[in-house]
């Protein structure tokens, strides 16, 4: 799914409730790119790779002359519930939130224009690698809730 072309934000508050799918060579993901059609900067809000679901990432991607980053990964105790994954985007830094608990922020190359979502189970790939025979298909990325909020300026 994606909001390409449809909705989009810059800075804000973005919840999802989520279940992380287990087997080798799927890919959940949930992440942001420009407006503009750019390939960088990028907010991985989380990445998952079913092998080992209980990891889950957290990227901020960006361009100065190469490509950089900052990221960080937190384990979860139980992939078969659902989790609350939140981050909070200002001007200034980027901060990363599994089930009200901070884990990482980030505060180099934070995006400052317009992103849309991309909501994706990937299938096989260089990092995932490809399913193999113990990996249950159909398989699925559920989301229960997805929220995005927006800070509205005081008048008073």
């Amino acid at each position: 799914m994606t909001t390409k072309g449809k909705f989009e934000v810059r800075y804000g508050k973005i919840e999802i409730i989520t279940k992380i799918p287990e087997g080798k060579g799927l890919f959940p993901a949930f992440w942001m790119l420009p407006s503009s059609g750019d390939e960088l900067p990028e907010i991985d809000i989380l990445e998952a790779i079913g092998s080992n679901p209980y990891k889950v990432y957290y990227v901020n991607h960006w361009e100065e002359k190469t490509k950089y980053r900052s990221y960080a990964t937190f384990k979860i105790d139980n992939v078969a519930t659902f989790h609350k994954y939140t981050i909070i985007w200002t001007k200034n830094s980027i901060h990363w939130y599994v089930d009200g608990k901070h884990i990482f922020t980030s505060k180099q190359g934070i995006p400052q224009e317009p992103m849309f979502f991309i909501l994706n189970l990937a299938v096989g790939g260089t990092w995932p690698g490809n399913p193999n025979k113990h990996t249950k298909f159909p398989n699925y990325f559920i989301i229960e809730d997805l929220k995005v909020y927006k800070k509205i300026k005081s008048s008073g």
